[in-house]
């Protein structure tokens, strides 16, 4: 895949598990999340790629009604293994094919979002 997809603005990292008992479970919130990338990627006209992968991510800060860019943002870091996990399973077959990646942020957005580009690594 050469184009970046344009996925919702990612799910909090301390939304994404949840403690069911003695064990820690994805949140119906990170699921939701991980479906709609997955249809955006797909949409774009995204695929499973084989072999090894460079992933690029762009975080787009959210706008706030008034026009101004939202102080709370996520931290890059914190997006990475969201990102990676969304797209574990559809744009790879898993996350040890992830040899690259390179993460930034944008300009913000209307309801913000996430710029995600999955390609063949080539060192």
């Amino acid at each position: 895949m050469s184009e970046f997809t344009l996925f919702p603005y990612p799910v909090s990292a301390n939304k994404y598990w949840r403690r069911f008992g003695h064990s820690m479970v994805i949140s119906k919130e990170a699921k939701d999340y991980k479906q709609k990338s997955r249809i955006a990627y797909r949409a774009n006209g995204g695929f499973q790629l084989l072999g090894d992968v460079a992933v690029d991510i762009m975080l787009l800060p959210k706008i706030n009604k008034n026009g101004t860019t939202c102080k709370v943002v996520m931290d890059l870091d914190n997006c990475i293994k969201i990102t990676l996990d969304a797209m574990n399973g559809v744009a790879y077959i898993d996350d040890k094919q992830v040899k690259s990646i390179t993460v930034k942020y944008g300009k913000p957005c209307l309801n913000g979002g996430l710029m995600v580009k999955v390609a063949d690594y080539v060192e």
